[in-house]
């Protein structure tokens, strides 16, 4: 029956996240885990047995990729304090909007904040814009990050959904953060040089079927393309299998840990789209046109406020025509 095939998917999901808390206490709390690896790659049975569970476990979407039920509050609030008490919490700060300036005659509406750059990693944008935003947004996130078991996992305690339609509806009473740059803007990124923003218009037409509209909000993050370099292979069948190209994040001392880097995230004025099930395309064009000019306003006026962006340029490029 459907409510006993629902009880068997609760525990399937019960059973994938006890998998990845035994492996992350081995990982980070256990001595002996370089002694585990090595017996666990000498017997080969135990390698096919973990495979196979690992495949029944985690190849197959769940509901919680999308509609953000997995999400785990004291998980979210636990990497929260980590911020605060981290060096980071020095290095990166956030501005938002006032909760008036994203109001419709004195009702809140749905928020969505679209964010630039992606940057080769997106941690600033996970560890602080979200973490630290008072609206609670889920952060809108590319599939690859649902298809490996203990990012999966991660990813749906903390609150990431897959960036689709689907999610957004199914998430209608959350607000959201997407960077739009997504996979493209990512390969542009660099800690050096010029800034490439690409400019896409999918996240508004989204945006325009929300009912009762929604306040979208153009987000800069200065500084948010400094925190790693990469590596990136050009490999077809994997960008074709997993929707992004291989790429190695290089941070502090070679690893993934972010360089010590200032970032600032500022939001621009909120832009309010009105629910229109049957727009056209040049209603979109005009959301489009009005999106880019704030941010391009948002750049211009605060470089001089993150003076240490000051000498940085920023161009902007065609997303629906442009190929990396």
């Amino acid at each position: 029956t459907q409510s006993t095939w629902g009880e068997i998917k609760k525990m399937k999901r019960f059973f994938a996240d006890a998998f990845v808390a035994v492996f992350l206490y081995v990982f980070f709390f256990g001595g002996t885990f370089v002694h585990l690896i090595g017996f666990y790659f000498y017997q080969w049975w135990i390698v096919i047995l973990t495979s196979v569970i690992i495949h029944h476990l985690f190849a197959t979407e769940i509901l919680g990729e999308f509609d953000g039920s997995n999400e785990w509050e004291k998980f979210r609030h636990f990497i929260e304090k980590i911020f605060y008490v981290s060096s980071f919490s020095k290095y990166w700060r956030s501005d938002f909007p006032t909760s008036k300036s994203t109001e419709v005659n004195g009702q809140q509406v749905r928020v969505m904040f679209a964010c630039h750059p992606h940057g080769v990693a997106p941690l600033s944008w996970a560890f602080s814009f979200a973490a630290t935003n008072p609206y609670k947004p889920l952060l809108l996130s590319a599939r690859i990050m649902f298809r490996f078991p203990i990012t999966r996992a991660i990813a749906m305690w903390y609150g990431c959904v897959h960036a689709s339609k689907l999610s957004f509806e199914l998430t209608k009473n959350r607000n959201v953060i997407v960077l739009p740059g997504g996979i493209r803007e990512m390969g542009f990124s660099k800690t050096e040089g010029d800034i490439v923003i690409v400019k896409r218009k999918g996240f508004i037409r989204t945006a325009l079927t929300n009912p009762g509209g929604i306040m979208l909000v153009p987000v800069y993050g200065f500084g948010a393309e400094k925190l790693h370099s990469q590596i990136t292979l050009r490999n077809d069948w994997m960008k074709n299998k997993f929707g992004v190209y291989p790429f190695f994040p290089i941070g502090q001392n070679d690893f993934l840990y972010p360089k010590h880097s200032y970032v600032c995230h500022i939001s621009g004025n909120p832009i309010h789209v009105k629910y229109n099930p049957s727009f056209n395309e040049s209603d979109v064009d005009e959301i489009y046109e009005n999106f880019y000019l704030e941010m391009e306003r948002l750049i211009k006026e605060h470089k001089k406020t993150c003076s240490f962006h000051s000498n940085v340029s920023v161009r902007f490029v065609n997303g629906e025509e442009h190929k990396t």
